[in-house]
């Protein structure tokens, strides 16, 4: 029995392996080595096998002209569509009345504002990369959506690398092909939203938090946490995540209590040190401390109300949540109703629960919803379950998945908003696909 192995140090032991029969036996080991048992005549097993987590240089030559396909063709898909089909979707009124019109202001050098006054309705991000495409350009829808479709196949790129980092090269294939011809990417990259740009960024943090969470050197930790602030500033639902990635850290790190500690703390610096002087600027313009954008108030008080609240959903629409002022007295508007009747409260977020995977305006596209996302969602739980052993590795990726459905919990949402999180969904429901498919390889 010859056997080639792809990995070197450190040793794992391979104890009993199965007589192989017929042709050649793939086995994928819990620390995702690959070993290929070819038959010869003569011996039937193996007693041990020297092998490792490190890949070859082959297997990393695969991984980087994979990675660059599927950015490459990714990008060549959402080009092709935003070219031929220029008015298939209609650009979202968020991106006309709020994000053009501070790129604007921008480039005419009245600084981040909005009507001509100061303004943190929007995080800094989004505005500035419209700025920046706008220069190059003009004021341009269709330049913006190539922009966003660049930004999107770099999503799908850093999931493809991640997908390959921990699951078979089947199981990354899936996924990438998955994230280049998701509809659901595409849709925000046609509207114009800064979903797409916060989607990217949510990768890019989760992929160096990993890194982190396998090599803890400081500067790692200090990127991890500067990367989750970056993302934080394209939108503010990552705000308090860092605080969540530290018992992910404490969990995947395999040190001591005192570096582990050390860790955490290194990776909220990063954190702080980037966004602090976004939240300086907000205390300088508006007096008060608003440490990313205005209209937290205004989710949460739409939170606190259901379908009967009517005349309160009226006012909520003519008050000015982007004023900071307002916005605080939202807050405060919000908090009282849900002291008030806590119960309601927690009907109407066990109804999230739903909405924020299954919801849509269009009661066509929320049928369609719930076919695609309750079968991802029942697949992504048998990988999680699949992936069991690797627990302590893809606690980060977890994580991520909780902390944002229990965001969501707490404010307005829809599906729309979960979409930064629906790659690594994607990503574990690929894991059985790809069992299935190399199952019937094998019986094929």
């Amino acid at each position: 029995m010859r056997l080639k192995v792809g990995f070197r140090q450190p040793r794992v032991k391979l104890d009993a392996i199965p007589q192989c029969r017929s042709r050649p036996l793939r086995c994928w080991l819990p620390d995702r080595a690959r070993v290929t048992l070819t038959r010869e005549a003569g011996a039937a097993t193996i007693p041990a096998v020297e092998t490792s987590t490190e890949p070859t240089r082959d297997v990393r030559g695969a991984t980087r002209r994979g990675i660059a396909t599927m950015f490459l063709v990714a990008f060549l898909v959402r080009s092709a569509v935003i070219i031929c089909l220029p008015g298939l979707v209609p650009i979202m009124p968020d991106k006309t009345k709020r994000y053009d019109h501070i790129a604007m202001s921008l480039l005419r050098g009245d600084g981040f504002s909005l009507g001509g006054s100061p303004t943190a309705v929007s995080p800094p991000l989004y505005p500035l990369m419209l700025a920046g495409v706008y220069t190059l350009t003009g004021r341009s829808d269709q330049a913006a959506r190539l922009a966003l479709a660049l930004v999107d196949a770099g999503t799908c790129a850093l999931f493809f690398a991640l997908a390959s980092r921990f699951f078979s090269r089947r199981a990354a294939l899936l996924t990438g092909l998955c994230a280049v011809l998701s509809p659901f990417q595409l849709y925000m990259v046609l509207v114009g939203a800064s979903d797409a740009l916060f989607a990217f960024l949510v990768a890019v943090a989760l992929t160096v938090l990993l890194a982190a969470s396998e090599r803890p050197t400081p500067m790692r930790l200090l990127v991890a946490g500067g990367a989750i602030s970056l993302a934080t500033l394209c939108r503010a639902v990552t705000l308090l995540f860092p605080l969540a990635a530290v018992p992910a850290l404490w969990i995947a790190l395999r040190a001591s209590v005192r570096a582990k500690l050390r860790s955490g703390l290194l990776l909220l610096a990063g954190a702080t040190l980037v966004l602090t002087p976004w939240t300086v600027r907000n205390w300088r313009a508006f007096g008060r401390f608003v440490p990313v954008q205005t209209l937290g108030g205004y989710h949460l008080y739409l939170a606190s109300l259901d379908w009967r609240d009517r005349a309160d959903r009226k006012a909520i629409g003519q008050a000015r949540p982007s004023d900071s002022g307002a916005d605080a007295e939202l807050y405060r508007g919000a908090l009282t109703r849900i002291t008030a009747d806590p119960l309601k409260y927690a009907r109407l977020s066990s109804r999230r629960l739903l909405s924020m995977w299954f919801g849509s305006a269009s009661g066509a596209l929320s049928g369609v919803l719930f076919r695609i996302n309750a079968m991802l969602l029942t697949l992504a739980v048998v990988g999680v379950w699949m992936k069991r052993r690797q627990f302590r590795d893809l606690v980060p990726l977890y994580a991520l998945v909780l902390y944002f459905v229990a965001v969501h919990l707490v404010i307005a949402s829809i599906f729309r908003y979960m979409m930064p999180i629906v790659p690594i969904v994607t990503m574990m429901a690929m894991v059985p696909c790809a069992a299935i498919l190399e199952r019937v390889g094998r019986r094929s």
